[in-house]
C-alpha cells in the first residue's frame, strides 16, 4: 500500500483548522461589527478555501484514470451523499429541539431541502470535478484544454454558481500543477523562490480590500459597466489565494524541518487532514449551530459587548473557543469512527 503524503495531510489539517477559526471569528463578532472588516477573518478568508481547492485538484489528478462510472459515483458518494444525510439529520434535530421548547411544528416536511445549499464547498468541489471528468473522459481529441474554459457555464447548474467558479479556478491550478510537477521539480530556483512569499503575502495583505471577497462581489458582473471592477476583484482574489496558499506551504515546510514526523503536533495535524471532509461537516454542527447559539445567548445578556470592548479579551475568547471547537470536532469524529458509522454518515 502506498504511503500517505504527510505534507498533504498537514496542509489539509491547517486548512480545516483555519476554516474553523474563521467561522468562530465570524460568529464571535457577528451582530456587533461587520466580520469582513476584521483582520483575522480577512487573513483567513483571503486564501483558506483556495488552499483547500488547490489541494483537492492536486489529489484528484490521481483519480482521473479510474473508469468513468466508478469515478463519478465515487465522488457522488463521498461529496453529495453526506450533504443529503447531514441536511436531513440537521433539520430534524432542530425540529425536535424546538418541539422540546414548546414550538410544535410539522415534523414531516420537505424543509430539509433548504439545508442542501449549506455545504457549498462540497457542491463546488463536485461541480469542479464534474467538468474535469467530462473533459478527461468524454472528449477524445488531443487539443481539448480550452474546453475547461468553455464549460464554465456548467458550474452555474449547481447551487452557489459564483462560489463554484471561484473554487474551480484553484481546483484547476492544483490539477494542472500535478500534471507538470515533475518538470517543475527540476527547476531548482523555484524551491527557494517560494519562500519569498513568507514576505510577499503579508505585504500584499496590506492592500486587501473588502470587495476582494467572493462573498461580496461574486465572480461575474451583473451589468456591463461593472466588468472592469469585477475583473480587478477577480484578479486580486486570485493573487491573494495563490500567495496565501504558497505562504502556508512554506510554513508547513518549515514545521516539517523543525519537528519530527512522529511529534504529537504533526500527528494531530495529519489526522485532522486525513479526516478533513468529516471535520468540515461536523464543524457545521459544532460551530455554525451550537457555538453560534451560545454567542447569541451572550449577546442577549450583554456579556459579549464586554468581551468585544477589549481586543485582548476578544482574541483570547476566539483562541479558547477555537481550541475547544477543534478538539470537540476531533473527538466527535473519533467517536463516529469507533462506532463504525462513518460510511453511513459520510459515504466513506
Amino acid at each position: 500500500m502506498k504511503e500517505r503524503n504527510i505534507k498533504i495531510d498537514i496542509l489539509k489539517g491547517f486548512a480545516i483548522i483555519l476554516m474553523m477559526i474563521g467561522h468562530i471569528t465570524q460568529y464571535s463578532i457577528d451582530g456587533i461589527v461587520d466580520c469582513f472588516n476584521n483582520e483575522l477573518f480577512i487573513f483567513i478568508y483571503s486564501f483558506h478555501m483556495p488552499l483547500f481547492a488547490l489541494i483537492s485538484g492536486f489529489l484528484f489528478y490521481k483519480s482521473k484514470d479510474k473508469p468513468l462510472k466508478e469515478l463519478f459515483f465515487n465522488k457522488a458518494r463521498t461529496l453529495l451523499y453526506p450533504i443529503l444525510i447531514i441536511a436531513i439529520i440537521e433539520f430534524y434535530a432542530w425540529r425536535f429541539l424546538e418541539a422540546f421548547k414548546g414550538n410544535i411544528s410539522p415534523l414531516f416536511s420537505a424543509g430539509w431541502i433548504d439545508n442542501l445549499n449549506g455545504y457549498w464547498f462540497l457542491w463546488s468541489l463536485f461541480a469542479s470535478m464534474f467538468i474535469v471528468i467530462i473533459v478527461e473522459k468524454l472528449i477524445k481529441f488531443k487539443y481539448k484544454s480550452f474546453l475547461y474554459i468553455l464549460l464554465i457555464p456548467l458550474l452555474y447548474f449547481f447551487p452557489n454558481g459564483d462560489y463554484n467558479f471561484f473554487i474551480y479556478v484553484f481546483f484547476l491550478i492544483g490539477y494542472t500543477f500535478n500534471i507538470y510537477k515533475d518538470k517543475i521539480s527540476h527547476i531548482h530556483w523555484l524551491k527557494y523562490l517560494k519562500y519569498c512569499f513568507l514576505i510577499i503575502f503579508p505585504l500584499l495583505f496590506i492592500t486587501w480590500k473588502r470587495d476582494f471577497l467572493v462573498y461580496v462581489t461574486g465572480m461575474v458582473p451583473t451589468r456591463l459597466d461593472m466588468l472592469p471592477h469585477q475583473l480587478y476583484c477577480d484578479f486580486f482574489r486570485l493573487i491573494f489565494g495563490l500567495s496565501g496558499t504558497i505562504f502556508i506551504i512554506c510554513i508547513v515546510d518549515i514545521i516539517l524541518k523543525i519537528l519530527n514526523k512522529k511529534s504529537k503536533i504533526i500527528q494531530f495535524l495529519s489526522i485532522i487532514g486525513q479526516k478533513s471532509l468529516q471535520i468540515y461537516i461536523i464543524q457545521r454542527i459544532v460551530i455554525e449551530f451550537l457555538f453560534n447559539l451560545m454567542c447569541k445567548q451572550l449577546y442577549r445578556f450583554n456579556i459579549f459587548f464586554y468581551i468585544y470592548s477589549n481586543n485582548y479579551i476578544l482574541y483570547t475568547f476566539i483562541t479558547l473557543s477555537s481550541i475547544i471547537c477543534v478538539y470537540s470536532s476531533f473527538k466527535i469524529m473519533k467517536l463516529i469512527d469507533r462506532l463504525n458509522i462513518s460510511k453511513y454518515l459520510f459515504g466513506r
